[in-house]
C-alpha cells in the first residue's frame, strides 16, 4: 500500500545526502589548516597571533536552518564562552527561532499524497518545531593558523570543534481537514532535552573582534503516536521513535576580553 508519493522518499534521500555535508565541511578545515602550520623547509610550529588563553567571549549569532527535512528556522543567539587555555573553553548559548515553518517539500506532500483522508497526525519524522533553546558545551580549539589575504593583510583563524547538551521549547501541529484542504492546529507543545554538536572556523582580524562561521546540528529524541492506513481504508495509530534534527548555520560576531 502506498501511502505517499515520491516526493517523500526523494526528500529523505537529499536529507540523508545534505547531512553528508557536515564531516566533509570538518575535513575541509582541516585541510586548509595544515599548510598554516608548515614550511617548505620542515614542520613549524608559531605562536598564535591572538590567543584565548584566560579570555572571556561574547557571541551574538544570526542562524538559519540549512538540512532540514520538512521544517526551516531563522533566529538567533546570545552566547558566552570562558577559555582556560588555548585549546579548550565552556560555553553558554541561549536562541529564538524568531521565524519557522513548512518546506515547500512538505506542501508538496500534502497536496500529492494519497489516501490520506481522516489521517491527522501524519506517519512522518521531523515535524516538529523548536521555539528557544538553552545550550552548554565545550569549545575545543585543534589547530590555529593564518591566512595571507594580500601583503598587508593576515587573518589569524581557529579551527573549532563545539558539542553539549541543554533543553528545548518545541511546538508540533496536527492536520484537520476544513473546506477541502488541511489546515495545522497546534496541539503539542513542551521541553525535551537537546543535544548538539558541530565545528567552524574562528577568524581574527583584530585582537578582540572575531568572526565565528559555524555549522551545529541540534537534535531531540521524538516518540509520538501518528496514524496510517495498513489496509487502504481504515485509520490506524502507529508509534514513530526518531530524532528531530535542525541543523543550523551560525554567523557569531564575537568580542572577547
Amino acid at each position: 500500500m502506498r501511502l505517499f508519493t515520491s516526493p517523500t522518499r526523494s526528500g529523505e534521500y537529499r536529507n540523508m545526502r545534505n547531512l553528508r555535508i557536515l564531516p566533509k565541511f570538518l575535513l575541509c578545515c582541516l585541510v586548509l589548516a595544515a599548510p598554516a602550520t608548515s614550511r617548505a623547509d620542515g614542520l613549524t610550529v608559531a605562536n598564535q597571533l591572538y590567543n584565548m588563553d584566560g579570555r572571556l567571549e561574547i557571541m551574538l549569532t544570526p542562524s538559519l536552518s540549512t538540512f532540514d527535512k520538512y521544517t526551516r528556522h531563522i533566529g538567533t543567539s546570545a552566547g558566552v564562552a570562558y577559555y582556560f587555555n588555548d585549546y579548550i573553553g565552556l560555553e553558554l548559548d541561549i536562541g529564538y527561532a524568531f521565524i519557522n515553518g513548512d518546506r515547500k517539500l512538505l506542501d508538496e506532500i500534502l497536496g500529492t499524497a494519497e489516501n490520506l483522508d481522516g489521517i491527522q497526525r501524519l506517519p512522518l519524522t521531523d515535524l516538529k518545531y523548536f521555539d528557544f533553546w538553552s545550550t552548554a558545551g565545550f569549545v575545543l580549539n585543534p589547530l590555529y593558523g593564518k591566512l595571507n589575504l594580500s601583503a598587508e593583510l593576515a587573518v589569524s583563524f581557529h579551527l573549532y570543534l563545539v558539542g553539549g547538551a541543554g533543553i528545548a521549547h518545541y511546538n508540533y501541529s496536527e492536520l484537520n481537514w476544513s473546506g477541502g484542504t488541511y489546515q495545522k492546529i497546534k496541539v503539542d507543545a513542551g521541553f525535551q532535552p537537546m543535544v548538539y554538536f558541530g565545528g567552524g572556523l574562528r577568524l581574527h582580524f583584530v585582537e578582540d573582534w572575531s568572526l565565528r562561521v559555524e555549522i551545529r546540528d541540534q537534535f531531540i529524541y521524538d516518540k509520538y503516536d501518528a496514524q496510517h492506513k495498513p489496509s487502504g481504508t481504515t485509520v490506524e495509530d502507529k508509534m514513530l521513535e526518531d530524532f528531530v534534527h535542525v541543523v543550523m548555520f551560525r554567523l557569531g560576531v564575537c568580542y572577547a576580553f
